[in-house]
């Protein structure tokens, strides 16, 4: 019974227009962006020779370097900590965090000095797009940026797909037809949920796969060495720049289902369709984290949780957050308020 519903609900709530779409636009803005990355390649390679810039993303690591790397940025932290204590509140207003950045940068070269780096790597700076368009790169590199570009569609659509499960069969007035299947409420909007997901992990799917095959037409066999990444301004690691995958993959997929699970329960609690539509494209464009950033409270902000990649980047400026402040939100955001909504959907009138 429960495969037969589950089965009749992602049939309905396949979007055909708006995955066309979609798709179109994707695959427009591919053709946009690898004509850019071709450019802004072509000026690099002339003028640094193929190798990467290295105010942006490589460090040529020695012993003498990584102890005076380690002694100006305890000075910058130093610097940072002064600053957070004489501005009181107003340090929180905005979006950047120096401490966090001074952070990575000692915990960088702390590992620098503890392993006796020698030589160059390339330095994860958390921005996948920054990191595919400044020079030649291996194929992981470049499908990872190319992910962070595409990822505005999976979104979209889990937004279409969320907020219509519910929201429609109310403007509609399908509601009480619906409801006269032999299951529970819970168990109906359970289905629905789950066939929300569904679809939005198809369209990341699907977007994960346009970008493994566009990433391989600017990508190079260029060899790329190995790269440091530093977790939550903490722990610094060196992996292969295929790592670079996993936090993209990882947290892309995370965040397309969070936000089809939250535009659902908009969808459920409102009712209708363009007020939880536009609340929920509100979070996804964070429009409201503008507002959080003025009142001191960004750390909060829905926006910086779906960025939670850029928490293994070093000297990035996140704003006033760490990964498991922006993890929790993230699961608040996506579990909580679903399971409020169906839990809400059970005792409520639907006339």
């Amino acid at each position: 019974m429960f495969k037969q519903f589950y089965c009749a609900e992602c049939k309905k709530a396949t979007r055909l227009k708006a995955i066309v779409g979609l798709l179109v636009a994707a695959v427009l803005l591919c053709v946009v962006y690898l004509a850019v990355v071709g450019v802004v390649r072509s000026v690099a390679s002339d003028e640094i020779e193929g190798q990467l810039p290295a105010d942006f993303a490589v460090v040529r690591f020695s012993p003498e370097t990584n102890r005076i790397g380690l002694e100006n940025a305890r000075e910058m932290l130093e610097e940072a900590l002064r600053q957070k204590e004489e501005q009181g509140y107003s340090y929180y207003i905005g979006t950047n965090d120096p401490v966090y950045a001074a952070k990575s940068m000692v915990a960088l070269y702390e590992y620098a000095v503890e392993h006796d780096l020698s030589g160059s790597y390339t330095v994860y700076m958390g921005n996948e797009t920054l990191l595919m368009m400044i020079a030649p790169l291996s194929y992981p590199a470049t499908v990872a940026g190319l992910l962070s570009v595409l990822m505005l569609f999976p979104m979209i659509y889990a937004v279409i797909v969320g907020v219509r499960s519910f929201a429609s069969e109310f403007r509609d007035r399908t509601i009480k037809l619906v409801l006269l299947r032999p299951v529970r409420r819970e168990t109906l909007a359970l289905t629905k949920l789950l066939a929300v997901l569904t679809h939005a992990a198809a369209a990341f799917a699907a977007t994960l796969l346009l970008a493994l095959i566009a990433g391989a037409i600017p990508a190079t066999t260029t060899s790329v060495a190995d790269t440091i990444y530093v977790f939550n301004a903490s722990d610094a690691f060196v992996a292969s720049d295929a790592f670079v995958l996993c936090p993209a993959i990882l947290f892309g997929l995370l965040s397309v289902l969070v936000v089809a699970a939250v535009s659902y329960a908009f969808g459920l609690l409102l009712r209708k369709v363009s007020s939880a539509m536009l609340l929920s494209l509100l979070l996804v464009f964070d429009v409201t984290g503008i507002v959080l950033q003025l009142t001191g409270l960004s750390r909060f902000s829905f926006g910086t949780a779906l960025s939670l990649s850029y928490f293994f980047g070093a000297g990035i400026t996140v704003p006033q957050a760490n990964f498991f402040l922006s993890a929790a939100i993230l699961i608040l955001w996506g579990v909580g308020l679903p399971l409020a909504a169906i839990l809400l959907f059970r005792k409520r009138d639907v006339a």
